[in-house]
């Protein structure tokens, strides 16, 4: 979730994904737009078409080395 978001569900009142499940589809549409308020709305009341994969493979893989100066 971005910034943009984040912002417009703060304006909603919404700061936890409880508060975000109990308002209505319609608030999330007309703020968010209908794809991604409807998409919001059903993963924060547990009705995504996709399982749950709670362990998977890593897409990236990150090294990072601290010189000293």
């Amino acid at each position: 979730m971005g910034p943009a978001t984040l912002a417009t569900l703060h304006g909603l009142g919404v700061a936890t994904v409880g508060q975000l499940a109990h308002l209505p589809v319609d608030a999330l549409t007309g703020a968010l737009g209908l794809h991604h308020g409807a998409h919001l709305a059903a993963l924060a009341r547990n009705d995504a078409p996709r399982p749950v994969q709670p362990e998977r493979d890593a897409k990236s893989i990150g090294k990072v080395t601290t010189l000293a100066s």
